[in-house]
This record gives structure tokens, sequence and C-alpha cells, in this order.
């Protein structure tokens, strides 16, 4: 009621959002289509409007299509996110399934931040990457002994060691919660590991340190 005395072009762009957000939800619709929304609004707006439409939409029970290109923001507001490449429906799933059991190749590197690092097939469903051995996913290609590929791993999947000092830390970055390092693994590109603020910070960038991959099975593609 406050901004009633205003005219549309007077309304900010998260306030103009909420309106047309009222305005679709006013006629009681049986679904409601969203196309990237808040597309156009900055960061602390954009979180705002989507924790209010998540609310919004739970307390009404509209079934609803929210389509975003943004990753954390399709994450965050999701019972289940169907990926799309090129118009095909890669897979459809819950956030967690999506993350954790990708069904792709597609679908491994593009939700959410994987490591591409070269690795050898040494047995059935085995591979050896980094001078460990891990499960291949089920979701795989199929590769024969001795085959050469690629191996998707999630920065968060990695832990450092100081125990034994083989790989050397060349960045570190802050980022709240999380800090983000960049590894020097001897392959063409540095590995990014992200480990949790608190236990980071006995880690820093020049010295070397052993890498352990904390997965039950990996992605592997072929190279």
């Amino acid at each position: 009621s406050a901004l009633a005395d205003r005219m549309p072009a007077e309304l900010s762009g998260g306030q103009q959002q909420r309106v047309a957000l009222a305005r679709a939800i006013a006629i009681e619709p049986r679904v409601l289509l969203l196309d990237e929304p808040l597309s156009a609004l900055d960061a602390q707006i954009r979180v705002q409007i989507r924790d209010e439409i998540r609310r919004i939409q739970k307390t009404l029970g509209i079934t609803t299509i929210f389509v975003s290109h943004d990753q954390e923001e399709a994450m965050s507001i999701s019972d289940r996110i169907g990926v799309l490449n090129h118009g095909v429906l890669e897979q459809i799933d819950t956030p967690m399934s999506l993350y954790k059991n990708p069904k792709s190749n597609f679908v491994a590197e593009f939700v959410g931040l994987s490591n591409r690092v070269p690795g050898l097939i040494v047995a059935n469903r085995t591979v050896k990457v980094l001078g460990q051995k891990l499960r291949v996913s089920t979701y795989s290609p199929h590769c024969s002994e001795g085959e050469e590929v690629y191996v998707l791993l999630r920065p968060e999947s990695i832990v450092l060691s100081q125990e034994n000092k083989y790989f050397r830390i060349i960045s570190k970055s802050f980022l709240g919660s999380v800090t983000r390092f960049e590894i020097d693994c001897g392959i063409d590109q540095l590995l990014s590991v992200e480990l949790g603020s608190d236990l980071a910070k006995d880690f820093n960038p020049g010295e070397f340190v052993e890498l352990f991959i904390r997965s039950n099975e990996v992605m592997v593609i072929k190279s």
C-alpha cells in the first residue's frame, strides 16, 4: 500500500517482479509458468524473490514450471529438475540425484563444477586416477581394460592431506563457508578442490600435498 500512488515504471525491478507474480497468482491458476523471472535482478533481490516464490508455491500448492540458466537457482527452488541439451531432455530427477548420480556425460559436466582428469581402466568397472583406484559409475560408457579415459571429479569430493607431498597448491580462494584451491597435478589443467574454510586454513599456496578422492563411484568419459 505504501507504493500505491506510483506508476509501474517507478517501481524497482524487484517490486515489478513481485507485482507480476501477484497478478499471475490472483487468478488461482492450476499451473504457474515462470520463464527466467529473476534474470534481470541483482543478486540480493534475486535470492529474496526466489525464496518468496518457493514459499508461495508450497503454501498454495500450485504446480510450477520454472525455467532458469542459473544452476544454484534451479537447485535451491526445485523438487525435480529437467536438464535440456539442444531440446533433448537428458535427465529429470531430484536436485540431489541429478548432482550425485548423473545419467549422462552431458549432465555430469553441465551440472555443478567438475574436474576432468585423465584415468586408466585397470579392470572391469575400475579406473585408476591420481594414483587411486575407484569404481566406475554404471551410467558411464562401457570401457575396456587398458583404455585411457577421463574421470569427472567434483571439487568437494577431493580431500587434501599433508602426510605425503606430491602435488603443489597454486592458489587459494576464500568463498565464505568453503575455500577453493587450484592444484597442479601434472595434467593439462589445474585441479579444483573445495574444503570447508575451517579445514582450509592448514593449507597455503606453494605447499605440496597429497590428494584423496572420497567417492563411491565416478563418471568416466572416453578420451
